[in-house]
């Protein structure tokens, strides 16, 4: 098997090499118009100084749902597939492995009661100042997955609270999704269409929209990431 997928990727190498190779001896310089007309009227359309956070959740918004639905299908889909295959043994092998008296020692809980809402509270921060700074929605959210596995490995002491604790956490990605449908439809109950920014004809400023999809996106990214963290350290959810 190791031996055939060296072939298949050597044979893709050379089929894309000759591709490739002519790109780096072009003459033409690349192409700056789009990335010109961006930089200009970026702030001026969105009110956003992060050009990459008005791009996302902007002018290629729908990219950014498909994007969130694609990973809301991958959570569900996955968390089918570890309660039918093996994932769920390797799982419960290393919840039981993990279960011995110094997992949850003092110490152990001091250090994730103290770390883990200090990463929550820069999660958020990424969130909500995306708009301004490097960051923003799938970035801040990895950042809160973060600290949702750090809480949860210092207090889940048994499978069942393990079970609780998901079910919590799919309960909040799945309002979160609602949230983000809602979101991107609310243009249409103003006028503006879908995945349009319902306050550009209101004295809210335009970036008060990018902010909100920052955040919602955020929580729905950390929760989901989280969710399949526990998972897959606590085995099969069902039992």
């Amino acid at each position: 098997m190791k031996r055939r997928n060296f072939w298949v990727g050597g044979v893709t190498c050379l089929l894309a090499l000759p591709l490739l190779v002519p790109v780096f001896f072009m003459r033409d310089p690349w192409p700056t118009g789009l990335r010109d007309q961006y930089e200009a009227s970026t702030l001026e359309e969105t009110g956003a100084r992060n050009v990459v956070s008005a791009i996302y959740l902007g002018y290629r918004a729908y990219d950014t749902a498909g994007e969130v639905i694609v990973l809301f299908l991958a959570v569900m889909g996955t968390l089918f597939v570890m309660r039918a295959t093996s994932a769920q043994t390797l799982g419960r092998l290393a919840w039981e492995a993990s279960e011995c008296p110094n997992r949850h020692a003092p110490i152990m809980r001091l250090i994730t009661s103290k770390l883990g809402p200090v990463i929550l509270v820069f999660g958020l921060y990424v969130m909500s100042f995306g708009f301004a700074s490097p960051g923003g929605g799938f970035q801040g959210g990895a950042v809160v997955a973060s600290g949702i596995i750090c809480i949860a490995f210092g207090y889940l002491a048994s499978r069942a609270q393990a079970r609780h604790v998901m079910h919590r956490l799919h309960q909040v990605e799945v309002f979160a999704f609602m949230l983000l449908v809602a979101a991107f439809c609310s243009g249409m109950a103003t006028g503006r269409g879908f995945l349009a920014n319902p306050f550009s004809r209101s004295d809210l400023q335009p970036v008060v929209f990018i902010t909100l999809l920052n955040i919602v996106i955020g929580i729905k990214v950390g929760v989901s990431i989280g969710l399949l963290s526990i998972g897959m350290f606590a085995g099969d959810v069902n039992e």
